[in-house]
């Protein structure tokens, strides 16, 4: 995967975007005990853009980078479209985010660089390979990561 991958904003490419995530993981060395909950995370973050960044309007793209540094592997998922902006028509349970939030480390939502929504998602790791104890903790206490892949 280069610096960064754009895929069209519809469904099949939810699917297409989290190989390629977990692939790049894997081609950096992050740990598979990481995998499902960068799967998951990648998964609820391309979800709401192909769901909301484009509603009411011709579907545009969703983009997809990786970076790997010492002790952590960053995922942002960034779209052009609206923003971050009240639906009362919303298709989800609105329920994404908060996921999101449980699973990865940091994460960090702001508005694009010259529109649209970023997402940035950090999932921590000991450079022994381990995950982050403490988000270990934090998974094994409810947060459901099976079975939900889109």
């Amino acid at each position: 995967m280069p610096d960064s991958v754009s895929y069209p904003a519809a469904p099949g490419s939810v699917r297409e975007a989290r190989a390629d995530v977990i692939a790049q993981a894997a081609a950096a060395g992050v740990p598979e005990d990481l995998f499902p909950r960068i799967m998951l995370a990648v998964s609820e973050a391309v979800t709401n853009a192909v769901l909301h960044a484009y509603a009411g309007a011709e579907p545009g793209e969703v983009h997809v980078s990786t970076a790997e540094t010492a002790g952590a592997f960053e995922v942002v998922v960034h779209d052009d479209g609206h923003g971050l902006v009240p639906r009362p028509d919303s298709p989800g349970l609105g329920l994404g985010l908060p996921i999101v939030s449980r699973v990865a480390d940091d994460l960090d939502v702001s508005a694009g660089e010259a529109k649209g929504t970023r997402v940035r998602m950090r999932f921590r790791f000991d450079t022994s390979g381990a995950a982050a104890p403490d988000r270990e903790r934090r998974i094994e206490t409810g947060v459901p990561h099976g079975g939900m892949q889109r």
